[in-house]
């Protein structure tokens, strides 16, 4: 009897021991995930940057175009530029106007004669200088080059009569916006001309070097040009990113029209600012399943080691009352015993016996939810789930007399010829309440109450895989309050503020059950529509746009509005991209419409 109870004793050293060595390692292991897991976190991040800086480039690349476009579409240029007059003051007021009633603020003009000779220049009083920059085009054209003066954004206009070329137009644009707009999202900004090219600015606008790189951006930080210099900016003239000093450091390449690699755009991202929760409870998770997993081995070994012992029930009630997670014993469907702790759950019983009277399952009180257990899976019970898919991991939410709770459950067999179960119930509830609150506000917009971008993004993602799966349509409508900046201009911005708010209330009115409404930019949102065709997408569309134009809940407003219908094998860069499209076209075409595109 007593070599029975020393071996007994040794095998619950031995296991105790392993769980240690165990716990010991699962331990390095989540430490070592965790590091990867934040450097994919901050890689993401920074693929991230480089497609918001590519996307603004590319815009202001457009709206350059399109600013040059409507100044060419003067016929009185082609006169001026044949006879090389040119009236400054025409030019001097359309400039005022462009910084007034749009967000450059800093557009330059340069008209050129037939032998590429400076005819007007908004910014300097050079004439019939070469223009040593210019490439010649057949037709409208936009790039990023560095001329004499700064890194540009270069949109030029060829002039021909009767095929032969007359001279051109250049319009000017600077990447200061650019860096404006990334502040916003607390990106810092220093954009550096590569060495060779800063030996071609002759008259420097912003004045700024660093080690003979010219600093492109007015509004680059001190802190940031002293960071790069200290550090040898060389260093990060290359197009990646560094993760150093608390900094996420991304890089990008400017290219011009050659393709040649004229000048790099550094961004600086706080690690502070880069939200890692998430990661934090995807490794809390994995923790709790690793103890779970543990705890329940131990039990189960235990248990197993003390049943041939005399004093069984003593030892086994002893273990499972002084467990901190809810233990129910099971044979087959039918509970036969519980710890003291199930009580304080289920506090209107104070025995099993009394409990079994009302209730015959535990499962009588799960509620439903997506990604928690039921009573029924399928064809197969709850129990019968959990023993099957032993290796995943299971949450169950439970609405107790008292309170509403959240659990994980695992469950491990104590003798498969009688059937018998020991199933833990470990509570969830606070961490589940706080990944809700935590997801909650990453995938709310704070102003309107709206979703946000950031869901916006994971929405259409599956969408699109459940419209592709089921071969059911899928529409976008995206949409924008019109001359939003002159609201701002002539009430202030909190009167801007309530018109988003208020607005974003009346077009939720009058969205289905299952549309999706996403705020993704200042005055810019996104419905995404289940089930929708193109049809169907635009008259809600043009719907909600009879309904903003007659409400003027705060101040009279319109709104344009694109429709798209989703394209099999079509990307969510590509849907989003048409959708944008048909936005734009219904905004250049007069605004306060509905263009709907397929």
């Amino acid at each position: 009897m007593k070599f029975r109870f020393l071996r007994e004793y040794i095998s619950i050293i031995i296991i105790v021991s392993l769980t240690i060595i165990i716990a010991f390692a699962y331990s390095n292991f989540l430490d070592i995930q965790k590091r990867s897991l934040i450097y994919s976190k901050y890689e993401e991040k920074a693929k991230e940057l480089k497609v918001n800086l590519s996307n603004l480039i590319i815009q202001k690349q457009k709206s350059t175009l399109a600013i040059a476009l409507s100044i060419s579409s003067n016929k009185e240029i082609e006169k001026d530029i044949k006879e090389n007059m040119v009236l400054d003051d025409y030019y001097k007021d359309l400039i005022k106007k462009y910084n007034k009633h749009t967000l450059y603020k800093n557009i330059w003009i340069e008209l050129l004669n037939k032998k590429n000779q400076v005819l007007y220049r908004s910014w300097d009083k050079l004439r019939f200088d070469k223009a040593g920059d210019y490439h010649k085009s057949d037709k409208a054209d936009v790039c990023i080059i560095v001329n004499q003066f700064d890194l540009l954004i270069k949109a030029q206009i060829p002039f021909y009569q009767d095929g032969v070329y007359i001279g051109a137009l250049e319009v000017f644009s600077h990447f200061n916006s650019i860096s404006k707009r990334l502040q916003k999202d607390s990106v810092d900004s220093v954009v550096l001309v590569n060495n060779t090219y800063s030996k071609k600015i002759k008259y420097p606008f912003t004045n700024t070097l660093i080690d003979n790189y010219y600093v492109a951006n007015l509004d680059a930080k001190k802190e940031m040009l002293w960071y790069l210099k200290k550090y040898k900016i060389q260093n990060y003239i290359e197009n990646g990113f560094k993760i150093e000093n608390g900094y996420l450091i991304v890089l990008k390449e400017l290219r011009d029209v050659q393709n040649n690699n004229i000048a790099t755009y550094v961004m600086f991202k706080k690690l502070s600012d880069i939200s890692t929760t998430n990661l934090d409870y995807q490794i809390f998770q994995w923790l709790v399943i690793g103890l779970i997993v543990l705890v329940s081995l131990m039990l189960i070994f235990i248990f197993l080691v003390l049943m041939k012992n005399v004093k069984l029930k003593k030892y086994y009630k002893s273990i499972i009352d002084s467990s901190t997670n809810v233990m129910i014993i099971m044979n087959g469907d039918e509970i036969t015993d519980v710890n003291k702790l199930f009580f304080t759950y289920v506090n209107t019983y104070s025995s099993l016996s009394e409990f079994k009277k009302d209730y015959k399952c535990i499962c009588d009180f799960f509620q439903e939810g997506e990604d928690y257990l039921q009573k029924e899976m399928g064809e197969i019970t709850w129990l019968e789930y959990i023993v099957l898919h032993k290796d995943s991991y299971h949450k169950v939410k439970i609405s107790f007399p008292s309170k509403l709770h959240y659990f994980s459950i695992s469950a491990s067999s104590i003798s498969n010829e009688q059937n018998h179960y020991v199933v833990v119930f470990s509570d969830i509830t606070e961490q589940e309440n706080y990944k809700r609150e935590i997801e909650n506000l990453t995938i709310t917009d704070p102003l309107t109450g709206i979703n946000n971008r950031r869901y916006f993004h994971r929405k259409i993602e599956s969408e699109i895989l459940r419209a592709t799966r089921y071969n059911h349509p899928l529409s976008l409508i995206m949409l924008d309050i019109d001359f939003f900046k002159k609201v701002n201009d002539t009430y202030g911005h909190d009167i801007g503020d309530e018109v988003l708010k208020s607005y974003s209330r009346l077009v939720s009115n009058y969205l289905r059950v299952n549309d999706t409404f996403c705020r993704i930019g200042g005055e810019e949102f996104v419905i995404i529509l289940p089930h929708a065709k193109l049809k169907e997408a635009g008259d809600i569309a043009e719907k909600i746009r009879e309904k903003v134009e007659d409400s003027k809940l705060v101040t009279p407003i319109t709104m344009s509005f694109g429709v798209v219908e989703y394209k099999n094998d079509e990307t969510s860069d590509e849907f989003y991209k048409r959708v944008d499209n048909a936005l734009y076209e219904a905004k250049e075409s007069g605004r306060n419409r509905v263009v709907a595109k397929k």
